[in-house]
């Protein structure tokens, strides 16, 4: 077994590295665009032949949410085309690949946990996303599309530590309070795929599986904001606004509470998203 992780130097692929056992880091390469071409398929899949990799996990995404509004071609090129380009280089190579993807997928009002195929993207950044799945699905590789929310820890930048900081200096935020969704530690959804890939049969989910990955429950973001406010005794403030109070470019999901039978069925022992936070903190 061997693993290749794009993205290298993003939050997920330092949080896998983080959690991969010490003793097994010559089974681990962590790769950015500096160090190989994702969009070159013969070069990658000559690399993943001749470094025999068993798995990719494919984390290198373009995720400035607003900015995609204004940069649809960008947004495409590395969330689309990249990740068509990887899977058919893992194809050829038989190479299994993971592929992370976004709450942003599902779109439009609800009151029930998303599923599959409730994805209805309402953002440039959310549709090309859903449109990288279709991408990995079309190329035939074995596969896991993972779609995840709010992924946050104590690595790179995200929401949790912005909190941290802004109300570290005693600042007064205003959150929105009207979009339902779950926080999940990206030190939780390492260890699923770390274990995915070690377990014998891939937890029985099957060579072709698109599910959902989150930690249990739900809040908002002023509700996730103020638990960490609490969590870290932090002296700032925290009051709640509407999405309309705080316009942003792109729309988020109302609702991206998601699904989570299908990780359920795999036997995986998640925890709520309130235990993560704990963890994430050192409490």
């Amino acid at each position: 077994m061997k693993v290749l992780v794009s993205g290298g130097k993003g939050q997920l692929a330092s949080c896998i590295e983080r959690e991969w056992e010490s003793a097994r880091q010559e089974e681990l390469i962590l790769a950015s665009s500096s160090d190989l071409d994702f969009y070159d398929v013969d070069s990658l899949s000559d690399y993943l032949s001749s470094n025999q990799i068993t798995h990719l996990v494919h984390t290198s995404a373009y995720t400035a949410v607003d900015l995609a509004e204004d940069e649809p071609d960008l947004a495409r090129k590395v969330n689309v085309n990249q990740t068509r380009s990887v899977a058919e280089a893992c194809a050829r190579s038989s190479v299994f690949m993971i592929h992370i993807s976004t709450d942003f997928v599902y779109g439009g009002p609800g009151e029930t946990p998303r599923k599959i195929e409730d994805a209805s993207p309402e953002s440039v950044y959310g549709l090309t996303k859903l449109d990288s799945e279709k991408a990995v699905l079309e190329s035939g590789v074995s596969h896991l599309i993972i779609r995840t929310s709010w992924l946050y820890s104590s690595i790179g930048r995200n929401f949790y530590l912005t909190m941290n900081r802004l109300l570290g200096e005693g600042k007064a935020l205003r959150v929105v309070n009207d979009q339902h969704g779950t926080p999940t530690s990206a030190f939780s959804l390492a260890r699923f795929i770390i274990e995915f890939i070690r377990s014998k049969d891939g937890f029985g989910l099957g060579t072709k599986t698109t599910m959902n990955f989150s930690n249990e429950g739900s809040t908002t973001w002023y509700g996730f904001a103020l638990a960490i406010r609490e969590m870290n005794g932090l002296p700032g403030t925290v009051a709640p606004c509407t999405s309309e109070e705080y316009p942003q470019k792109a729309k988020r999901p109302t609702y991206s509470v998601m699904d989570l039978s299908v990780l359920c069925g795999t036997g995986w022992e998640n925890v709520t998203w309130e235990e993560a936070l704990r963890e994430v903190a050192g409490k």
